[in-house]
């Protein structure tokens, strides 16, 4: 299941000095299984709003702990079309140090920003390589490649 974990992203790239803007409306959706949308690459993308509530079963797991219990009454199921999950397509903008996105839901709302590339306190012996920004159809992709942790806490490592 696709899970909606955020909006209004920018990237800042390697060099520090540059940065980018997602897409104009995009939604930084990141799937935890894998089998729709890589679980280790977060969609920046647009689209409807609307659809149906979800179901307690469809927002039990995943979403209920990276959203919130309280966040269950306002989400929506979505109907999403993917752009091609192979990188033939897409334009490589460069490696990106930083990101910064709003975080949505009711268990941590607010401005967030995580910088890649660096040893934390939860991963103190390893240090990740920095994520890959690609661009096309209409949306962008960070590939945060191989052994990446995206959970509740966010965007964990690298």
């Amino acid at each position: 299941m696709l899970i909606k974990k955020g909006d209004r992203a920018y990237f800042i790239f390697e060099d520090g000095e540059h940065k980018i803007n997602a897409p104009r409306g995009a939604a930084m959706i990141h799937d935890p299984s894998g089998r729709a949308w890589g679980k280790c690459s977060l969609l920046f993308m647009g689209f409807r709003h609307g659809g149906r509530n979800v179901t307690p079963d469809e927002y039990d797991g995943a979403p209920r702990e990276y959203l919130g219990r309280e966040y269950e009454r306002r989400a929506r199921v979505a109907t999403i079309e993917l752009p091609p999950r192979g990188l033939a397509g897409w334009e490589t903008l460069g490696r990106i140090k930083q990101i910064y996105y709003n975080r949505i839901g009711t268990k941590a709302p607010g401005r967030f920003q995580h910088p890649f590339g660096e040893r934390s306190a939860q991963m103190l012996f390893r240090k990740g390589a920095l994520p890959t920004l690609y661009r096309g159809y209409r949306s962008m992709r960070l590939e945060l490649h191989g052994g990446c942790i995206v959970d509740d806490r966010g965007i964990v490592w690298p």
